[in-house]
């Protein structure tokens, strides 16, 4: 298997939707369509590719590292609220257990 637009163009399309998701928190989404990328990724690279597609497979290598890097920034910034979430809710627990000692 050589170079293929389709597989590349339906890899980028996938990037793009997990983009979207993430963008809403739809993180499930994420997850899955990231799965099913990944097979597809397997696939692009299965094989060897000619000198003169090079240059488009680096093209599309870049644009899904680019949205990926925003994904990444995206989930990382969820992973920090929820655990200053989950820091508030400790110190509540905390808290109540304080209070009911008390009683």
């Amino acid at each position: 298997m050589s170079y293929s637009e389709p597989l590349w163009s339906k890899v980028i399309m996938m990037t793009d939707k997990m983009l979207d998701h993430a963008r809403q928190e739809h993180w499930p989404d994420v997850t899955v369509i990231e799965s099913q990328r990944q097979v597809l990724i397997k696939q692009c690279f299965d094989s060897s590719t000619a000198l003169s597609a090079l240059a488009t497979v680096r093209d599309n290598i870049m644009q899904v590292m680019r949205v990926d890097k925003e994904i990444s920034q995206l989930c990382e910034k969820k992973r920090a609220s929820i655990a200053i979430d989950l820091n508030g809710q400790r110190h509540s627990r905390k808290a109540c257990q304080s209070y009911q000692q008390c009683g």
